[in-house]
């Protein structure tokens, strides 16, 4: 949980190429009735230039039951948002494909 005035970035800079897709999010969820508020949730790998392959860099990826997301915003490249497994409730958020790195 983050201060709403000053909201943090967690950053990662993973890609599909050297973790998978799915594990290459900057936070990964696992755990049921997970809760992230007012953070800057930033995958912050460099991004292709039309030559690399496998460069989807997910932001978050959520596999866990009963997970609230509110006011965060997510920051990545192809595949922002990784929404697995299970219920999840997302309120006031903002995904974004950036086409470079992103630091808010």
């Amino acid at each position: 949980m983050g201060n709403p005035k000053n909201m943090p970035n967690v950053t990662f800079d993973g890609t599909s190429k050297k973790y998978g897709t799915v594990d290459s999010a900057t936070i990964i969820a696992l755990s049921h009735y997970f809760l992230a508020a007012f953070l800057n949730i930033v995958n912050s790998s460099p991004h292709t230039d039309g030559k690399m392959q496998r460069t989807q860099a997910v932001a978050l990826r959520v596999a866990s039951d009963g997970s609230a997301i509110y006011n965060c915003n997510l920051y990545g490249f192809q595949d922002t948002l990784c929404d697995d497994k299970g219920n999840h409730f997302y309120k006031n958020c903002m995904l974004e494909q950036a086409q470079r790195p992103v630091m808010r």
